[in-house]
């Protein structure tokens, strides 16, 4: 049976945007298919931030932990009374599983956030158990991709059902882009979203010293690289 059909009658959205609802799905169903479903695999979510990929993990595999050093998170997640779930506060530079203990981790939308990334990759690495996968999800900011999620997130207000128009949306992106003269994630204390300055080829490079790439996706167009904003590696433990 396939993760889509497994899913889509159990999911709850954090957004209240039937279109960025659709999207997470979409998404985050990408993010499961990239590994075979065994439902005794020990699963971990490192940076589960709100639950949204919890969520899916819960109804594919038996043994799932969410992983987050944000309290308020952990305390969020706890509410929502998802099954079959255990949570556990830690950084992910040091890890609290003995090695090759762990046979799937995903890392959805995180390293990019994180500071000495190449740390949390070797402690990935050290847990996970030989032939093990590491799927990590990253956004790609550059080029036409950049273009499209620009006006794709002032069009549709992640906080918020306000109408713009395709006019507006463009215009702000052209504006961005004469002041961000740069091919890389927002970088320094003007990012909203903290990101680190890794772009998604940098990242791939930083993970190549302890994993064999088996896959590259992009997402939502995997045949239309220049115009997907997000990506994801499937990575094996050698």
């Amino acid at each position: 049976m396939s993760h889509r059909s497994q899913t889509d009658k159990w999911m709850i959205f954090v957004s209240d945007n039937l279109v960025v609802r659709r999207w997470q799905r979409l998404k985050y169903l990408r993010a499961l298919n990239m590994v075979k479903a065994e439902r005794s695999k020990i699963v971990l979510d490192l940076g589960c931030g709100s639950g949204s990929l919890l969520r899916y993990l819960s109804r594919v595999f038996d043994d799932v932990i969410g992983l987050e050093i944000d309290l308020s998170y952990l305390r969020e997640i706890a509410q929502l009374d998802i099954p079959g779930i255990s949570l556990l506060r830690t950084d992910g530079r040091k890890l609290p599983f003995t090695s090759g203990s762990v046979d799937i981790v995903y890392s959805i939308g995180v390293l990019e956030h994180m500071d000495r990334v190449q740390e949390c990759v070797a402690e990935v690495h050290r847990i996970l158990r030989k032939r093990g996968s590491f799927v990590i999800g990253s956004p790609v900011e550059s080029g036409l991709a950049l273009a499209l999620k620009a006006i794709f997130n002032k069009l549709v207000s992640y906080e918020s059902e306000e109408k713009v128009s395709f006019a507006s949306a463009l215009k702000t992106f052209s504006m961005r882009t004469r002041t961000e003269r740069t091919h890389f994630y927002h970088v320094g204390k003007d990012s909203q979203f903290g990101h680190r300055g890794y772009r998604w080829e940098d990242m791939l490079g930083l993970v190549r010293e302890h994993f064999h790439v088996e896959n590259l996706e992009f997402f939502p167009f995997d045949s239309l690289k220049t115009m997907s904003p997000y990506v994801f590696f499937r990575l094996i433990r050698l």
